[in-house]
């Protein structure tokens, strides 16, 4: 097996695989503890669980570009989640394909 130490100096792959690690598991358990603090209210979306962070439609910090309750729980957070998993096997994949 040819030295991983080489590789991963050579094109720097560990540190994008180790950031987007950190941030899938942050995700993730925002993700869980947010679906549990929804369940256990009954699925009520009008109820902020002020356990994930604000959401924006467009770059502006305006109350009325604030993303949903149900939106960001439902949809966006878990699309976020998929999105950095295919980053993650990407460079896993240049990594181990050396």
């Amino acid at each position: 097996m040819a030295s991983l130490e080489n590789h991963l100096d050579t094109y720097g792959a560990i540190t994008p695989i180790a950031v987007l690690s950190l941030a899938i598991i942050f995700l993730v358990t925002t993700e869980v503890k947010e679906l549990i603090f929804y369940k256990k209210n009954k699925w009520d979306f009008e109820l902020d669980s002020k356990i994930g962070s604000k959401m924006y439609k467009r770059e502006s910090a305006e109350e009325e570009d604030i993303i949903p309750n149900r939106s960001r729980v439902l949809y966006t957070m878990p699309l976020l989640i998929l999105l950095f998993l295919m980053l993650l096997i990407a460079f896993a994949a240049i990594l181990f394909s050396q």
